[in-house]
């Protein structure tokens, strides 16, 4: 994992709120670990954070994959899908199909991943066999081993499921999402859709809303919402109450 810059002690005089409390419950370099309930990723985890993912985000460096998983909602964890250091090609299909196996009617799964340098969102409607790709910086449709990796997650999800799919995914790439203007947002700008896909809840207007919104990006502002509201979340989650 790359380290930040500064470190927790040099930054905590500057940092209030919920990001103060987090320096102080690291003050002894422990990291803070937490359970993560089935929902999230299909079975109960722990998940934990450093004092170093605390520091990037304070400070807006990029983002880290303790950051993304404890971000989410209904997906599968970083750590088994990415490129670097997540297993094969075989073992990352299989960690995906085992989640989209556990599909109820009408859900959709995000899946943040990073293909070594650079964090993608990939939004999979297992129902209507359709996968939606998002990447900040609006390149096509991926044709290397993530598109395959996602479509044969989806193949062996319906044959689990027994459910007669497509024969193959249809994919679609969403033009319309706001595009990084930093080489270091991407990260927090995946954060960003998540947040979004999120609070819309109505998955019926996912398509029209993301294919057609022209060109956008997130202000200062925005992504200052998104990075305090993991801090908050963070505080409530890991730091125990003395």
């Amino acid at each position: 994992m790359e380290e930040a810059d500064v470190t927790l002690a040099e930054l905590a005089p500057n940092l209030s709120g919920p990001y103060e409390m987090l320096c102080t419950a690291f003050k002894d370099g422990r990291e803070l670990s937490s359970n993560i309930e089935s929902e999230v990723f299909g079975y109960i985890c722990s998940s934990y954070i450093t004092g170093n993912d605390v520091v990037v985000i304070a400070t807006m460096e990029k983002v880290t994959g303790n950051l993304i998983a404890s971000y989410q909602s209904v997906f599968v964890h970083p750590s088994q899908i990415g490129a670097v250091g997540c297993g094969t090609g075989t073992q990352r299909t299989e960690n995906i199909a085992k989640r989209l196996a556990t599909a109820k009617p009408g859900q959709v799964f995000m899946l943040s991943y990073n293909s070594g340098d650079h964090w993608t969102l990939t939004v999979v409607d297992p129902d209507n066999d359709t996968v939606y790709f998002m990447d900040p910086v609006r390149r096509r449709i991926p044709c290397g081993d993530w598109a395959k990796i996602v479509k044969d997650a989806m193949v062996m999800a319906n044959t689990a499921r027994k459910r007669n799919g497509q024969s193959s995914m249809i994919p679609k790439n969403l033009a319309g999402m706001p595009f990084q203007t930093s080489d270091k947002k991407c990260g927090y700008y995946v954060m960003g859709y998540m947040r979004e896909i999120i609070e819309d809840k109505d998955t019926s207007r996912f398509v029209t809303k993301w294919d057609k919104r022209g060109s956008c990006k997130y202000t200062r502002e925005y992504l200052d919402e998104v990075r305090n509201e993991w801090a908050d979340f963070a505080v409530k989650k890991y730091v125990k109450e003395p």
